[in-house]
């Protein structure tokens, strides 16, 4: 499968065209994801404060909604891919670990 490069020098100038806009389009996109919005002014994710757990805006009052995300199904597995995607780009970039956590 093919994945981002996740050496900090191909995020610099230093690195390839083809590298930098990757990355551009990847911060893009999970800051969307991270800000909770779809950019068409919707929100993905909300706080369940009866179960301590993040869940899919429109799950919480569609339980079959995203999967059963309001059932807590798969989060391990939907949610991994967004922490991968933190992880590459917070290892090329690590003012975006500082700003996100």
């Amino acid at each position: 499968s093919a994945s981002l490069p996740s050496s900090a020098s191909t995020y610099s100038t230093a690195g390839s065209g083809t590298a930098r806009r990757g990355y551009a389009l990847l911060e893009k996109y999970l800051t969307m994801w991270l800000m909770g919005d779809d950019g068409n002014g919707g929100k993905h994710l909300a706080y369940d404060a009866q179960l301590g757990g993040i869940l899919s805006e429109e799950g919480m009052t569609n339980l079959n909604a995203d999967f059963g995300n309001a059932r807590y199904n798969d989060h391990h597995f939907h949610y991994g891919y967004v922490l991968y995607a933190a992880a590459i780009l917070g290892r090329a970039n690590p003012n975006f670990i500082v700003q996100y956590g």
